[in-house]
């Protein structure tokens, strides 16, 4: 996919996978839409140094369904490209010793957001016939190990929606 010029928008974009994606996209002219808890203008600074065709900072609480539609709402104007959801929350421990909210709050931002803004923005993709969406799961979708329950079975979910997703978008355009 060419990058230049294409809108990316990037969740989880202020450090780890998030932060490296959006730099490689800065670098190669890309217009970046950062999503990001809090507002951050050293990370704006730095995608608009290494060269970002512009660069859109979103504040946004993906662990809300209010929070992904706000954000949509915020995002009706802009014609997005590529779609890398990166956003994630990570549990751990026994599964009777994890805080219930905890658990809630996993499935609400690795699952349920990430629904959430896809389904939102593939209605533009498929009408412009192009388009991509990255789904960033873990080799924890694959590996199962103790005190990894509630993580696995989210980045399972994740590589099943995406394969899903896939079929569904064959011949859209989008991929």
């Amino acid at each position: 996919m060419k990058i230049q010029g294409q809108h990316f928008l990037i969740t989880g974009a202020n450090r780890g996978i998030g932060l490296a994606v959006a730099s490689m996209a800065a670098r190669e002219g890309a217009h970046l839409h950062l999503v990001m808890r809090s507002e951050n203008s050293q990370i704006v600074n730095q995608m608009k140094a290494l060269g970002a065709a512009s660069v859109h900072a979103w504040n946004a609480d993906l662990s809300s369904r209010n929070g992904v539609e706000t954000l949509l709402e915020s995002l009706k104007n802009q014609s997005i490209d590529l779609i890398f959801n990166n956003a994630g929350v990570l549990t751990g421990g026994l599964l009777e010793q994890q805080p219930l909210d905890d658990i809630y709050n996993l499935v609400q931002v690795n699952i349920a957001s990430l629904i959430h803004l896809t389904r939102g923005l593939i209605p533009g993709m498929v009408e412009r016939r192009r388009g991509k969406v990255i789904n960033n799961a873990s080799v924890s979708a694959f590996m199962h190990f103790p005190c990894a329950s509630t993580y696995a079975a989210s980045k399972a979910a994740v590589v099943a929606f995406t394969n899903c997703l896939e079929i569904e978008l064959k011949d859209t355009g989008v991929s």
